[in-house]
Parts: structure tokens; C-alpha cells; sequence
């Protein structure tokens, strides 16, 4: 009765960050997909292979969850969540595990710039693509067959058509939760809608959040949820 999918109605996944150092074209092309006319270079999976320190929270940050929804009362979903690496607070712990005891991980790729400056959201500047795109305390190569594996169960032409977006870089595209959740983004500043009342977030060059200010100017103490909130 231990086994987390029995206990666990929230059950959390470590995260491994994978940074944006290139790998030669030699070790890219051993994911041996273009023979289907797929290319690597699209796929962060098969494009990058270089990690943060496995079990470190620099980098690697907050884990993932997966919730068993079955197992959670009505009343306890909130729209406005505590924090999406801890959507349901009696029910999620807080979001850190040893890697080693994750039965199931997540990868976290920072990908290349172009995919990471596409989106619109303030906390992504050069400043920290820079800084996290240089991470590398080794090699992981695991996911690099999955595409293969992939085509072998459903086909050449199948596979081509379910992974024809992946990897297409749409500039300036929104988040659903910015859509839904935020009011006005614009340097480095959000206003937001807090439970009472519009939060102005002010972020560094590093997307941090730095100041956190009511809708009457002032400022008001960081918690751990800004802190959540704030990382990639």
C-alpha cells in the first residue's frame, strides 16, 4: 500500500533542466529519424542532451505534478491556485524530491533562443537565457530514440503528421493561463488579479520577481508562492 499511485493523490515528479548547450552533429543525427524526413534540430529531445546537477534545486527548480482527480473533493479545486507546481495545498506537498525517487521525472528543456524568446512572457530576457543556456553537468541521452520508437508503433506517415508542429516557433504567443489569469504585461512589469484585489509584479532582467506592490502603490512581502511563480 505504499506505491506512491495508491497513496499519493498528488503525486510529484522531479524535474531535470536541460540547458541550450549544442551537442555535434554527429551526436545529433544518432536519434537516426531522417530517414523518415524528420529533422533533430526541431525536437529538443533529440537537439539537447546537457543537464543541471541531478537532485540540485538550482535549475532544476520545483517538480511537476499529476493529480488524481478521482481522489480530490470538489470543494478543495480552486481556480486560483496556490501554485502550479502545488495546485492543491491540502493535497500536494511542497514541490521537491530527490531525482533518484522520482518513479516518474520530467525533463525540462530551456531549448534554443528563438523558442525561448517567442513567448510573451516578461520573466524570459536574454540575461536569463544567457545564464541558464550554459548549464552543463553532463550528458543525459535517454529520450534521444523515443521519435524512432514512436514511428515503429504508428508509422511513418502517422508520426509526420502528429509531430508537424513540433518544434514551429510562433512569435509572441500567449499562454492560456496569461489569457485567462493577466490583465497587462509590459517591461518587465504584470498587473494580475490577486484574491482581493490587482497585484503589480515587478521583475529583474533575470525574470525574477523583485517587488510586489497593491493597487495602491505599495509594496508587500514576497512568499514562497512568488518565489514558485517566478522560476522557469
Amino acid at each position: 500500500n505504499n506505491e506512491p499511485w495508491i497513496n499519493e493523490p498528488c503525486y510529484l515528479m522531479p524535474r531535470l533542466f536541460f540547458s541550450a548547450v549544442e551537442s555535434p552533429p554527429s551526436t545529433i543525427s544518432q536519434s537516426n529519424i531522417a530517414q523518415y524526413g524528420l529533422d533533430p534540430l526541431r525536437f529538443s529531445t533529440t537537439r539537447f542532451f546537457h543537464h543541471a546537477r541531478r537532485g540540485a534545486f538550482d535549475f532544476n527548480h520545483y517538480g511537476k505534478v499529476l493529480v488524481d482527480l478521482r481522489r480530490i473533493m470538489d470543494k478543495e479545486i480552486e481556480r486560483d491556485m496556490y501554485s502550479i507546481h502545488r495546485p492543491n495545498y491540502k493535497s500536494c506537498h511542497r514541490p521537491v524530491k530527490p531525482y533518484i525517487d522520482g518513479l516518474l521525472r520530467v525533463h525540462h528543456y530551456l531549448g534554443s533562443w528563438e523558442q525561448y524568446s517567442a513567448k510573451s512572457d516578461v520573466r524570459r530576457s536574454r540575461g536569463r537565457f544567457e545564464k541558464f543556456g550554459s548549464v552543463d553537468y553532463g550528458t543525459d541521452y535517454q529520450l534521444q530514440h523515443w521519435i524512432g520508437r514512436f514511428v515503429e508503433v504508428v508509422g511513418v506517415e502517422k508520426a509526420k503528421y502528429l509531430l508537424d508542429r513540433s518544434g514551429v516557433v510562433e512569435k509572441n504567443s500567449v499562454r492560456l493561463i496569461d489569457k485567462l489569469d493577466f490583465v497587462h504585461v509590459q517591461h518587465g512589469i504584470e498587473t494580475r488579479a490577486g484574491e482581493k484585489e490587482l497585484l503589480t509584479y515587478v521583475y529583474d532582467e533575470d525574470g525574477s520577481v523583485v517587488d510586489i506592490q497593491n493597487s495602491e502603490g505599495n509594496s508587500i512581502p514576497l512568499s514562497e508562492e512568488d518565489v514558485l511563480n517566478s522560476v522557469i
